[in-house]
This record gives structure tokens, C-alpha cells and sequence, in this order.
């Protein structure tokens, strides 16, 4: 089905409180950003607004973290680390607050992780512990700290399981509407329509079913009825798809690699635009080449300085990518070289018949390869 008008709502950072709001408290959590018609069609769904984190144990669900131990694996039995006054001022609070909430409790557990503390900007959310942990996994969370050893009852950050977890509880919730007008990554939820009324229809849909199952939202992370918005590193609009602009921006500024770590860096970085850069594995070449062998220091040359310089170019002047529409034919161009392959995948999207591009497809050849006849 194509897509000729495309209205969006994002929202993020799902909350678990359920606050008791008064109707002036409501008012107030409007920012002023907000179009007054937004504030009435959406009064009713306020209550779906949270600025605080959980404060209660959620309930079991079918989707609790199950944490499976491989055969004969022994339970990890970490050390007590010392902390600063500020740092112990911390711990203590948060362990006051989590015992309060329920989230954990004492623990007997032979299991027993070291604390660690990590900067960050602002308070984390809060959406990991909307998930329990499976009735009798829970000592397998067990951590120690100066003020005693404790265990998890919800699903907590340092899990590497935790965001597979989540995910699978977000598309279980949102499971009727995937693909149809809603895409969900993690704590992120896009909603997208062809019209304003159908629209209107899908975000009420959404925030009934973040209600039934006792989800709220943050308000100044969530973006009603945009012709455009920014997710997960893109611009999405009716028109297609663009590179974020302030990672592009960040390439332009990108100074010259010194060393294997910055080389790799730079292509980590770059790599996640890949599919807008027409032939990217073949202009890259003198820069992956550099790092072939594994070498322990960068040795920077006109080549490698050359294709620094045009994929940086090439960033400022990617196009725009349409959305694909399966009942129009499509146009698939091929090119290859003695370094690589790649592809362009396009459509004649309006009249007269221009073709636009979908999506760049590339990929260097093996030295195996590069020696075909």
C-alpha cells in the first residue's frame, strides 16, 4: 500500500506509575509546545501521563525474564568495592528506594555481582522494570553492596537479556498493530497514518492498549500528530526517509583518523548510513584495507586520505530515500569493479516517470573474489 500522506506520533520513555492526577495537575504537565486542539483531543487520555518512575511491583506476566544458566555455569561471586561519600549517598538511596517499591528484597542467594556506578546525564527510564522476573530466577540477579545483598524482582539494566526481553513484551502489547500503523523499538513507539482522522483513530487505539496494560508515558518525550520526526537515527516523513541531521553534521566535523581505534570508530559511524551512500563498499575500500592484517598502527596514505574526504562529501549530499510501494514495478541498477559489488533499488514514484532511489546496496569483494577473470 502506498503511503501519499503520512501524519506521526512518537512517544517514549513508558513509565509504570499510575498517578492519581488532578485535572489542574494535567493542564499544568502541557507544554507549551502543544497545540491547544492536541490538549483537548488527547484531555481524556492524559491519565496515560507520567513523570514519575514505577512505584509499585508490577504483576506477573506470560513475558517475565526467564534467566537460563548454561549446564555447570557457577553463579558469579563479586566483591564488595569501596565507594565515595557521594557515591555511598547514592547507594543508599537507591537501595531505600528499591526495597520501598518492591522492586528488590533481602537475598540468601549464593550468587552475588559487584556494584558499579555509571554518569549519566539525567535519570534513566524506567521501562526494564515493567517486566518481572520469573518466579524462582530471582537469585540468579543477586548483588552485594556495603548495605547488604539484595535480589531482583524485576527485570533490572545490567541484564544482557534485558533488551531482547523488553522488546518481545512491547510486540506482544502491540502485537494487532505491527506493520499496520505502529513500529516499536524498545521504549519508542511510532505511530503512522494516511489521514488526520485515521490518525486520530490509531493514537487512541495505542494509548487504550498502553492503559490495559498499565503503561503511562512521558510527556515531553512524545511528539503528536508531526508530518515528520526523528527515529532511530532517521527523519521520517510521507516523502521518505533522511539521514539525521546531526549525524551528519558529526561527519563533516570528523577529523582525520590517527589511529586503528579512530579509523574504526569512523566506519562504525558511517556504516549505520550505508544504505544511502550509492557504491559505499567500494569507496571505503582504501580505509578498510588499512585495517586488514590487524595491525597495531595506523598507516595513513593519499588513497586512504582521498576516500576520507569524498565519503564525508557524499554524507552532505545523500538523498532522500522513498518509501517503497509493492503494487509499483521496481528498477534495480548493478555496477561492479575489481574492489566490490553494488546495487540501486528504485522506483518511478510520480509523473512524469522520474526514478527515485529505495535503498543502495554494496559489498566488497573478497581477495578470493577479486581475483575472478
Amino acid at each position: 500500500m502506498s503511503v501519499s500522506y503520512l501524519i506521526l506520533t512518537l512517544t517514549s520513555n513508558l513509565r509504570g506509575s499510575q498517578p492519581a492526577w488532578h485535572p489542574r495537575r494535567l493542564r499544568a504537565l502541557n507544554p507549551p509546545s502543544h497545540p491547544k486542539s492536541l490538549r483537548s483531543t488527547w484531555h481524556s487520555r492524559m491519565c496515560l501521563v507520567s513523570k514519575q518512575p514505577p512505584t509499585h511491583l508490577p504483576p506477573h506476566r506470560p513475558w517475565d525474564c526467564a534467566i537460563d544458566l548454561l549446564p555447570g555455569a557457577q553463579p558469579p561471586k563479586g566483591r564488595v568495592y569501596p565507594l565515595s561519600i557521594p557515591e555511598r549517598q547514592a547507594m543508599e538511596e537507591y537501595i531505600a528506594e528499591a526495597l520501598n517499591q518492591g522492586f528488590i528484597r533481602p537475598s540468601t542467594s549464593p550468587a552475588a555481582s559487584s556494584c558499579c556506578f555509571v554518569g549519566v546525564h539525567e535519570a534513566g527510564p524506567a521501562e526494564y522494570n515493567l517486566v518481572r522476573i520469573c518466579v524462582g530466577d530471582e537469585w540468579k540477579t543477586a548483588f552485594v553492596t556495603p548495605m547488604g545483598h539484595y535480589e531482583y524482582q524485576v527485570m533490572p539494566y545490567g541484564l544482557s537479556i534485558s533488551p531482547s526481553v523488553f522488546q518481545t513484551f512491547m510486540n506482544e502489547v502491540f502485537w494487532e498493530f505491527l506493520h499496520w500503523f505502529v513500529v516499536v523499538y524498545i521504549d519508542d513507539i511510532l505511530i503512522y497514518s494516511r489521514n488526520l482522522a485515521e490518525h486520530r483513530q490509531h493514537v487512541q487505539q495505542v494509548l487504550l492498549k498502553l492503559r490495559q496494560h498499565h503503561l503511562y508515558l512521558k510527556l515531553e518525550k512524545c511528539e503528536f500528530h508531526k508530518p515528520s520526526v526523528q527515529f532511530l537515527g532517521y527523519n521520517i516523513s510521507a516523502e521518505g526517509v533522511l539521514m539525521d541531521q546531526g549525524k551528519v553534521d558529526a561527519i563533516q566535523k570528523w577529523p582525520q583518523p590517527n589511529s586503528i581505534k579512530e579509523l574504526q570508530r569512523f566506519l562504525g559511524f558511517s556504516n549505520f548510513y550505508r544504505r544511502f551512500i550509492k557504491g559505499y563498499s567500494s569507496i571505503t575500500a582504501p580505509l578498510t584495507s588499512l585495517l586488514q592484517g590487524k595491525p597495531k598502527h595506523l598507516t595513513w596514505n593519499p588513497a586512504a586520505h582521498k576516500a576520507f574526504q569524498h565519503l564525508k562529501h557524499l554524507f552532505s549530499t545523500a538523498p532522500l530515500l522513498h518509501h517503497p510501494d509493492p503494487e509499483l514495478p521496481f528498477t534495480v541498477e548493478v555496477d561492479a569493479s575489481t574492489t566490490g559489488v553494488g546495487a540501486v533499488f528504485s522506483q518511478a514514484v510520480c509523473e512524469p516517470a522520474i526514478l527515485h532511489p529505495c535503498a543502495f546496496y554494496s559489498r566488497k569483494l573478497s581477495p578470493a573474489e577479486q581475483n575472478y577473470d
